[in-house]
């Protein structure tokens, strides 16, 4: 969960010629992508880091260029740690406060949904004759009423309300004449509660990142139908992005928003509708971009995909 705060640099570049250069650099990338699990491997600083000349001035402009990304990213840390722990206390805040107010919500739905069969258990016991006898009867044993109640429905006698306090309350009613519990509003807030709150709560952020439902979220493909087929590749064949051309395509990838590693759905799919495809196109290349079929696709992948296609 802290791949963000790792920088990579890879040193006394200056010392071979450009070919190694990027045999070299291909290799670390492909290591480091066995090392960190994340659709993109980590930026990668290539230079010479030292205050002596360069070996070789070939790749002058480039290593200046990466010295002073890599200064310019190690000054920004700082910054970056304390907007992180500002957003994770503000999201711990604003999580624990919607737990508070579902919990809240709960309660007093389970509330009323017993005082409603409270209401109509003692509305049924009402007969043609005898009403103020037989309220008065009702009123003195509420205690055994609500016991009554409670095993009939498998009810929780902590969610009745205080016998003494509902007595003094109703006593001043006519029980005989509240109206009878439409069976629909009975069963709306039973699915409120057996259904909806459930559903609710599955959709708050949990602390683990590795929740199903989570790993599902991340997964989608924004240009997926389920009336289009799936595109794929044939795991027999292989095909390579060399280090050069991907090198190209990580400059584009590091300069969006990058958390652990990882960009948005929203950035991906904004950069991917930049090239003027069809979604049925983009669908495909998302899919073929997805070398481990985990629903993340690689974003260099996606884009040599995309140029190709420019070019035929």
């Amino acid at each position: 969960g802290h791949d963000d705060k790792i920088r990579c640099v890879l040193n006394k570049a200056d010392s071979v010629n450009n070919q190694a250069l990027l045999r070299i650099y291909g290799a670390l990338m492909w290591s480091l992508g066995k090392v960190f699990k994340t659709p993109e491997v980590l930026r990668v600083y290539v230079g010479s880091f030292w205050d002596q000349p360069y070996s070789n001035d070939h790749n002058a402009a480039l290593f200046d260029s990466e010295a002073d990304d890599l200064l310019s990213d190690l000054r920004s840390l700082p910054r970056h740690s304390a907007t992180r722990k500002v957003i994770a206390i503000c999201i711990f805040i604003f999580i624990f406060y919607l737990f508070v107010c579902i919990n809240e919500f709960v309660k007093r739905t389970r509330q009323l949904r017993v005082h409603c069969l409270i209401v109509e258990h003692l509305r049924k016991q009402f007969g043609m004759f005898g009403k103020e006898k037989t309220q008065q009867k009702l009123l003195d044993n509420l205690r055994e009423e609500f016991r009554t109640l409670a095993k009939e429905e498998g009810l929780n006698l902590n969610d009745f309300p205080n016998p003494d306090k509902f007595r003094e309350l109703v006593q001043t009613f006519d029980i005989s004449k509240f109206p009878k519990l439409n069976k629909k509003w009975k069963e709306g807030l039973d699915e409120v509660l057996n259904d909806r709150v459930p559903e609710l709560m599955r959709k708050i952020p949990s602390n683990s990142s590795s929740s199903d439902e989570e790993k599902q979220n991340q997964a989608s493909n924004p240009f997926a139908s389920q009336s289009q087929p799936e595109a794929s590749l044939d795991p027999t064949k292989t095909w390579i992005v060399n280090a050069a051309t991907k090198a190209k395509y990580d400059t584009k990838f590091y300069s969006l928003a990058i958390q652990a590693g990882k960009a948005s759905t929203s950035e991906i799919t904004g950069v991917m509708l930049q090239s003027g495809l069809s979604r049925e196109v983009l669908k495909a290349i998302w899919e073929l971009s997805d070398i481990d079929q985990d629903g993340k696709m690689v974003y260099s992948f996606s884009q040599h995909l995309t140029h190709i296609l420019h070019i035929y």
